[in-house]
């Protein structure tokens, strides 16, 4: 299937796929390749179009809302734009989109993405799909399908370890545990509200997914923009440019503290939410694309 879609909005197909949202696209002599559901995938940016082939069919509608190009981003950027640090962002960055992922894929990315870099969690990944997922050949790229819950009941403790996951593995397995006993789980977070969501999943009926993961998770798997992840990025981000927000004693905490316990973390969160507003995640997105290109820290 061949597809060129032509981009009345701004769109920048790099900083979208290297942006620490989505881990198994490859670019290769300029063009991505990567996964949407169970088709391969080769996209290229020329300019304001968007050329798009794949080895099965899909559809303009289902390309447009992956990428994020059904947001209407001059609205946001408007909505956002409540300083001047962060509108320089917007135009250092402009086209960066927040992407609609696959819900299952999303929960098991940023459970392994917890306490490891960047690369490692692409590493991880992609050798959990090696194992479990299906292979697929375009262009002569390999690439693999996620694996369902189910297969990934059947790959031992022991083994997803060696992959990398690290004592993540038994968190993988739990994770896959709870989306087959409740089939309905994932609808239920979809429908729920940005806090319901939340709430529900930092009720433990995740093992391990903690307060940023949980926020990763429902930006990025189930498009609640209200959600403002705060990693050490953001964190950095908070601390140069935001630190007036807060009283004092809470940004000398944030100073000293190496990581941040919920309540520190949910001040935090709460307040930026109220500053950015309902697309505080957008924000989020790119002032941690920012920081982490920034030549303050090395990835």
């Amino acid at each position: 299937m061949q597809l060129t879609i032509n981009l009345s909005q701004p769109f920048n197909l790099d900083y979208t796929l290297n942006s620490g949202q989505a881990f198994r696209w490859r670019k290769i002599e300029g063009s991505w390749y990567g996964m949407i559901g169970s088709a391969a995938v080769k996209a290229t940016q020329i300019k304001d179009k968007l050329q798009i082939e794949s080895d099965e069919e899909l559809g303009e509608k289902t390309i447009l809302r992956y990428f994020g190009l059904v947001d209407d981003l001059p609205r946001i950027y408007e909505s956002i734009s409540k300083d001047r640090h962060i509108e320089t962002i917007l135009k250092n960055y402009q086209g960066l989109r927040i992407m609609r992922q696959d819900p299952w894929e999303t929960i098991i990315s940023f459970i392994t993405a917890t306490n490891i870099n960047l690369k490692r969690v692409e590493s991880s990944l992609n050798k959990l799909c090696q194992r479990k997922g299906s292979p697929k050949i375009f262009n002569n790229v390999l690439m693999y399908t996620f694996p369902t819950p189910q297969a990934i009941l059947e790959i031992k403790n022991d083994d997803l370890r060696e992959a990398g996951f690290g004592y993540r593995a038994q968190w993988i397995r739990e994770a896959a545990r709870v989306v087959v006993s409740e089939p309905d789980l994932i609808r239920s977070l979809a429908e729920q509200s940005y806090e319901s969501a939340r709430a529900l999943l930092l009720s433990k009926i995740f093992t391990g997914v903690g307060e940023k993961a949980t926020d990763c998770i429902l930006l990025f798997g189930f498009n609640k923009f209200e959600s403002f992840p705060i990693d050490r990025w953001v964190r950095q981000s908070i601390l140069y440019h935001y630190a007036h927000l807060f009283e004092a004693n809470l940004i000398d905490n944030l100073k000293l503290k190496r990581s941040l316990d919920g309540a520190l973390y949910n001040k935090i969160r709460k307040i930026m939410i109220e500053y950015f507003g309902k697309y505080a995640g957008y924000a989020q997105q790119y002032l941690f694309m920012h920081e982490r290109l920034s030549s303050r820290f090395q990835t």
